[in-house]
């Protein structure tokens, strides 16, 4: 792998300092919060009939923050260091795949894990978890893995073109133009028959082979639509 490739990656993983830390905030936060109710519900207490989220689920909040970091603030460092645009769109990219891979895995164990402890102490109504409302979890922790992946590369690279695109007046134009198509989208039957499709498609469709081509084709090609507005870019 080229050596400006490899630069990029580390610089990207190592200066999200902030995603990092809200995340880890949220996520302990929580946490915490649900020990606390564990240990009391096991003493006796009486906690109510609560229906919690899946601690989990708050990890995937450093994807789409990480992708806006990124996106905003290293380009220009990349730059500066001598890398090339080329070597920023490539790295960056394989940022994503080891940030996505790493929230999927300690998410998937999670669920499988701690979730199930709390689910089976009875101390809750209900426990919502994202793969298992989307249905992910019926084919097993490894697809339910790869599911969540490819989703959460979607998001990934989502955030960081739309980021990306926001600092010239073609970000105004895409955000009035996504702005505009959702409100079509959701008002006329016939196209909100045709979004609610594609949602089941990316989100919670039976097949999970489909789900996961599908999230990884649309990620890879919104993706790509950030070269051409890398090599615009003033810096």
């Amino acid at each position: 792998m080229d050596k400006g490739v490899i630069a990029t990656i580390k610089l990207n993983l190592k200066t999200i300092i902030v995603p990092y830390a809200i995340t880890a905030f949220v996520f302990l936060f929580a946490l915490s919060l649900e020990l606390i109710k564990y240990f009391s519900f096991r003493a006796g207490a009486d906690i109510g009939e609560q229906i919690s989220i899946s601690v989990g689920t708050f990890l995937w909040l450093l994807i789409p923050l990480a992708a806006v970091f990124i996106a905003a603030r290293n380009l220009s460092r990349v730059v500066n260091l001598g890398g090339k645009r080329k070597q920023f769109f490539v790295g960056s990219g394989f940022s994503y795949v080891i940030l996505t891979a790493a929230v999927s895995l300690v998410s998937t164990l999670l669920t499988y894990s701690y979730d199930n402890l709390i689910v089976n102490s009875g101390m809750y109504k209900g426990l919502v978890n994202l793969m298992e409302v989307w249905g992910w979890v019926t084919h097993g922790p490894v697809t339910a893995f790869l599911q969540q992946f490819a989703f959460l590369l979607l998001a990934a690279a989502s955030c960081h073109t739309l980021t990306l695109i926001q600092n010239s007046w073609r970000g105004w134009l895409a955000d009035l133009i996504i702005a505009t198509l959702v409100l079509v989208f959701i008002t006329i039957a016939p196209l909100r028959d045709m979004l609610h499709s594609s949602l089941r498609l990316l989100i919670y469709h039976p097949s999970a082979l489909l789900q996961i081509a599908s999230c990884i084709v649309l990620a890879a090609v919104l993706y790509s639509l950030s070269y051409p507005v890398l090599s615009r870019k003033n810096m």
